[in-house]
């Protein structure tokens, strides 16, 4: 936001803001999210002592880090089916009960994936 000293029609003077909007194009997406404190301070850093936006700080650290080669694959012992597997058929559920429960039926209905 810029503060700029205007002359009106009536010859008095005085402040007038001037709102300065650059849209990129050439760009389609956007991305919004919330970084802690000490990140924003760091990262305002960079882009004040290299004279740049912020935004152009971000997008360079982010195709830094996606040219790298992707991370291997987690250990087993952190894979999500691994983890479970052996709770898998554990519960027995009667199908009939279930099917009287109002709650239940609403719970499967609306997780149920086709």
């Amino acid at each position: 936001m810029k503060y700029l000293v205007a002359t009106h029609g009536d010859g008095k003077t005085g402040l007038t803001q001037q709102c300065v909007s650059t849209t990129m194009h050439c760009m389609d997406d956007q991305l919004t999210f919330r970084i802690p404190p000490e990140l924003a301070r760091l990262l305002n850093r960079r882009a004040r002592d290299r004279g740049v936006p912020r935004a152009l700080v971000v997008r360079e650290a982010l195709a830094g880090y996606l040219a790298e080669a992707p991370p291997a694959d987690p250990p087993a012992s952190a894979r999500s089916w691994d983890q479970v597997e052996r709770f898998v058929g554990a519960v027995k559920l009667d199908p009939a009960k279930l099917e009287a429960d109002a709650l239940a039926r609403r719970v499967r209905d609306h997780n149920w994936r086709a």
